[in-house]
């Protein structure tokens, strides 16, 4: 016999369920549907805001540029990588999908913001992906790598092999928010480790993060691999923070 009232508990069950799946409002304006991996609605998404065009051609930064389109901490401190490719700078709804991926649970938003990142690398000329790890503390805690999740999928759209913890992080490091540019460096320096450098001798490989902040810790990355025996290292990440040296802030101009 199907009571009525059973039927109404299913249901409103299902609804809250199916709320917190999909949900209904767009995470960044809150009025439409999220459309965008059940996140974000088309307008939001599309409001993403772009790096701005012609940073430095090392490490994207747009401002401080010398003659060459260098800027002048690549200038005076050359990272290990050779280029980096970043679309969106990290504000409005491009740090919305950022910390949705990293802190909400919201891994279905790594196929877009991926798809953001394979358009700018159309063209190069990759041997193998590798992420950015998680020391396997911070890894149990948090259940899975948001670098991670977006190397898979730039695996799979760009057609690229995936290396699976070839580069991983022996020792456990602090949160980098709040330290100055030198504390982030020394907080991170030779916190990782290439498993097996036989697989990586000579290649060309992409380092992939989901924010490029200071770069502190994509310059380990790339550091710690090329001196593995990787042949270039180029580094991709979903958004970048416009900052320099920690603690000051440009100004963001229109594009």
């Amino acid at each position: 016999m199907n009571a009525p009232w059973l039927v109404e508990r299913a249901r409103a069950a299902w609804d809250a369920l199916s709320r917190q799946v999909y949900p209904r409002a767009c995470v960044q304006c809150g009025e439409r549907e999220g459309t965008i991996a059940s996140q974000f609605c088309g307008d939001c998404w599309e409001t993403l805001p772009k790096l701005f065009q012609n940073g430095c051609v090392t490490c994207a930064f747009p401002h401080g540029l010398n003659a060459e389109g260098i800027c002048a901490r690549c200038l005076l401190d050359p990272p290990a990588f050779s280029c980096a490719f970043v679309p969106f700078r990290y504000e409005g709804a491009a740090e919305k999908a950022v910390l949705q991926l990293k802190f909400h649970q919201k891994t279905l938003l790594a196929r877009p913001m991926a798809r953001a990142m394979a358009e700018m690398l159309m063209g190069q000329r990759i041997h193998a992906i590798v992420a950015i790890p998680l020391h396997r503390s911070r890894l149990r805690v948090r259940e899975y790598n948001q670098a991670f999740l977006l190397a898979a999928e730039l695996s799979t759209l760009c057609a690229w092999p995936l290396y699976i913890n070839e580069l991983i992080r022996v020792r456990p490091t602090r949160p980098q928010v709040g330290f100055s540019q030198a504390d982030r460096a020394c907080n991170i320096a030779d916190a990782f480790h290439v498993r097996h450098t036989a697989r990586i001798q000579g290649l060309r490989l992409l380092l992939v993060d989901d924010v490029y902040t200071s770069g502190a810790t994509l310059r380990e990355g790339a550091k710690t691999l090329k001196q593995a025996g990787a042949t270039q290292i180029v580094v991709a990440a979903f958004a970048r923070a416009m900052l320099h040296s920690i603690g000051s802030r440009w100004p963001v101009r229109k594009p």
